[in-house]
Order: C-alpha cells, then structure tokens, then sequence
C-alpha cells in the first residue's frame, strides 16, 4: 500500500525554500542514470545549499551498489567533514 501511494505523496512535495538554510557542509550524491531521482535534482540541490559539493556516481538509484568509487569518496567527506 505504501509503495503504491508514495508517488502520489511526494508528487506536491516542495522543500526546495529551505534549502538556503543548510549550513552544514553537504555532499549531494546522485546517480548519473538514475531515472526515478534524475541527476538534475541534485544538480539543483547541490546548486542551492550553500558550499555543497556534487558527487556525480556511474549508475542508477542503486549507484552505491553500481559504482564501486562511490563508498570510498563518501567515506571522505564524512570523515573529513
């Protein structure tokens, strides 16, 4: 039930105001294929909260799984955040 009803709750979903407000040092992770978060919302995330950095991954929504460079460039910014 849940998994049917999610498109329809997050279709009107809008935080977009608040993302001026992040100030905390932000890695945006995408995947260069993905086709249900495409790659040009987080191109948006990453160009409005302030300092973020844009980590483009090879493959798709599951492109932790896909790209094996992805972990290792996380774990970096996380440990040196």
């Amino acid at each position: 039930m849940g998994r049917r009803r999610h498109p329809d709750a997050r279709a009107d979903h809008d935080a977009s105001a608040g993302l001026t407000g992040i100030s905390s040092p932000t890695l945006v992770v995408g995947g260069r294929y993905d086709r249900q978060a495409p790659l040009a919302n987080s191109e948006y995330l990453a160009a409005n909260i302030r300092g973020a950095r844009l980590l483009v991954a090879d493959g798709g929504h599951a492109f932790m799984l896909q790209d094996p460079a992805a972990w290792p460039l996380i774990l970096a910014f996380l440990m040196n955040s």
